[in-house]
C-alpha cells in the first residue's frame, strides 16, 4: 500500500500539499515518511502537517482527550499508533 501512495503521487507530480488544519502550503520531501498520512492504515493522501499534528495530540493528551488522538482527515478518523504519537509530540507531554 505504501508503494502504491508514493506511486500516485509521482504520477500526480504532487510535492507539496495543503494542511487542512493551518491551511499552509507544506513540502512533501522526498522522505517517504515525511509523505504519509498519519497512519499507515490511512488510505488518503497527506493532509495534515507535523506541527498541526503535534498541537492537536498535545491539546488532546494534556485535556484528557485519548479519544481524540486520531487522523484528522474527516472520512478516516483512524487510530493514531502509539509510536507515530511518540514521534510528533514532546516527550514530556507523551509521558503524562
Amino acid at each position: 500500500m505504501v508503494h502504491t501512495r508514493l506511486f500516485l503521487r509521482l504520477v500526480r507530480g504532487r510535492t507539496v500539499y495543503e494542511c487542512t488544519i493551518c491551511c499552509d502550503k507544506k513540502d512533501a520531501g522526498a522522505d517517504l515518511v515525511i509523505q504519509q498520512p498519519p497512519t499507515l492504515e490511512c488510505n488518503h493522501d497527506r493532509e495534515a502537517c507535523d506541527d498541526c499534528l503535534k498541537n492537536m495530540f498535545e491539546v488532546a493528551i494534556q485535556g484528557g482527550r485519548l479519544q481524540d488522538l486520531i487522523c484528522p482527515d474527516t472520512e478516516c478518523k483512524r487510530p493514531i499508533p502509539k509510536g507515530r504519537i511518540k514521534q510528533l509530540v514532546s516527550e514530556t507531554c507523551y509521558k503524562q
